[in-house]
């Protein structure tokens, strides 16, 4: 066993020492007081007294008793505590920086908290000046670590050293876009910002898209260029919306009775979309489908298509048709009948057809032939 160091000292409240006997009246009650010397840290009493663990205590005396004063050899483990407040060793060193006084034998146990709201994490513990080896740091969290001496037989230090944490940023995309890091103080090192590094983004859409919002613990989530102030490990993610463009839709001619799909209105939708259209005569009341005004697939096609790159206005054209069983030009023939220009009263069934003159005035389906004899050919009448 560890010998006991000498000057070790138990005394009654009224005097004495170690070894002495003592007579008390009966229910009297004796402060012991255990004084131990230079070397040595009081340990616990032995004996009936009331706390055997305090160094000052009492006894009350019902009968004869026998108390012991154990004391056992003192240690000091130096704290070594870094000057610069990255972080805390517990128990704290003594007064003045010395050091905390331990009984031979004894386990204790040190944590140490590195400054989290700093952004330190514990680097290595060091015992008597050595790294203690075999301890994995941490460098993304501001973890609590404790280090347990074995049985204690001699003087020890204890120190640590932290660093700086370092923290990924991950940056993801929803939509057509991307994300550009346009600055950041100080820069990252192998990909890692360190802690309370300021990171700038700035939010990139395509031609087909808008920049909508940020998710994460950005700044300005509305602004497409803004800032991240890196205490974790981070994931920001820029979302990205189509552009919404518009389709005016408009008809010119065909009475009430001619209609458009989608009718006249302005709508909206997103950049690139196709949408079908259509336009329907009147053919009731003697309207037919001319051709579309605008930016369609096909202008001479009554169901067609268009692809939005951009706001667009089309207009479907109407015009009025031919009533066959109606004489437009009262000459006495409809177009059912024959009259084949159903706007001209010299032109019908019934007309005489002049040669020569490139007019089929009998709608016969050409214009007649004239005679040799017919022909004027120096035009003089």
């Amino acid at each position: 066993a560890e010998p006991i160091p000498p000057g070790g000292t138990a005394a009654a409240d009224f005097g004495g020492g170690a070894g002495v006997p003592f007579i008390f009246e009966q229910g009297q009650i004796v402060t012991l007081t255990a004084n131990p010397g230079p070397d040595a840290i009081f340990q616990n009493w032995i004996g009936n007294v009331d706390d055997v663990n305090s160094a000052i205590t009492t006894i009350t005396m019902l009968s004869d008793e026998a108390v012991y004063a154990h004391f056992y050899r003192k240690y000091t483990i130096t704290v070594i505590d870094p000057t610069d407040d990255q972080g805390l060793i517990e128990p704290p060193p003594g007064d003045g920086g010395g050091g905390i006084d331990v009984a031979y034998g004894d386990t204790p146990t040190f944590t140490i908290t590195p400054d989290a709201s700093a952004g330190y994490h514990v680097f290595s513990i060091v015992v008597d000046g050595a790294d203690i080896g075999g301890f994995t740091p941490t460098p993304y969290e501001s973890g609590v670590e404790a280090y347990t001496f074995g049985p204690i037989d001699a003087d020890h230090t204890i120190a640590a050293t932290y660093a700086v944490n370092r923290y990924g940023l991950q940056i993801l995309t929803t939509g057509l876009g991307s994300v550009e890091i346009v600055d950041s103080t100080p820069p990252p090192v192998d990909g890692e910002y360190l802690h309370g590094t300021v990171v700038t983004v700035t939010a990139v859409p395509e031609i087909s898209t808008d920049f909508s919002t940020w998710q994460g613990d950005v700044f300005d989530p509305a602004s497409a260029t803004t800032t991240i102030i890196m205490v974790q490990n981070s994931t920001i993610t820029a979302e990205f919306v189509l552009q919404t463009v518009t389709l005016s839709i408009a008809k010119a001619g065909g009475g009430s009775g001619s209609t458009v799909t989608p009718d006249i209105s302005i709508y909206n939708y997103g950049y690139g979309d196709t949408v079908n259209i259509q336009a329907d005569p009147d053919v009731a009341n003697f309207f037919a489908f001319d051709k579309w005004v605008g930016n369609v697939d096909d202008p001479n096609a009554p169901a067609t298509t268009i692809t939005l790159l951009s706001d667009q206005t089309v207009t479907a054209f109407f015009e009025q048709t031919v009533n066959p069983d109606a004489d437009g030009d009262g000459d006495g023939y409809t177009p059912s009948q024959g009259d084949c220009d159903d706007g001209d009263p010299a032109i019908n069934p019934g007309a005489i057809d002049l040669c020569g003159d490139g007019v089929d005035q009998d709608c016969s389906g050409q214009d007649a032939i004239c005679d040799p004899g017919e022909i004027d050919n120096d035009g003089d009448g």
